[in-house]
């Protein structure tokens, strides 16, 4: 699975490769947002204390693969909205987002995943998403 936390190279290129693939959609759509899941997952929340530097190498690599979108997508009327899926810290992935530099960079929050991690995984209730 392509993931925006990728740490090998190769794998970043093929992300940004299928990011860039999404743009050309949207353009062919006349689609005003796309999509990136947030790669903070529960198991990262569960091992982040024990792995120094793990939240910031994350953040590096996620950046790293969103620069050439999050520059090119304003060209085409897109916004990039990066979405909740197992985060449990709300505020990370605002954090990510707010590190990209980029206003082409929003966050989105899926309400159905919210609740599925605050009822699974631990996450605070879902208003402190909004």
């Amino acid at each position: 699975m392509e993931s925006l936390d990728a740490s090998a190279h190769l794998v970043h290129e093929i992300v940004r490769k299928r990011l860039g693939q999404g743009l050309d959609d949207c353009d062919v759509d006349e689609a005003t947002q796309m999509a990136a899941h947030s790669p903070l997952t529960t198991r990262d929340y569960n091992n982040f204390d024990q792995m120094a530097g793990k939240r910031e190498r994350l953040f590096v690599n996620a950046h790293g693969i969103l620069d050439p979108t999050c520059r090119r997508a304003p060209d085409l009327g897109v916004m990039l909205v990066m979405k909740s899926i197992e985060d449990i810290v709300p505020a990370d992935r605002k954090l990510l987002c707010q590190g990209s530099g980029s206003p082409a960079l929003q966050l989105l929050v899926d309400t159905g995943h919210a609740r599925s991690a605050y009822g699974s995984n631990g996450a605070p209730p879902m208003g402190y998403f909004i």
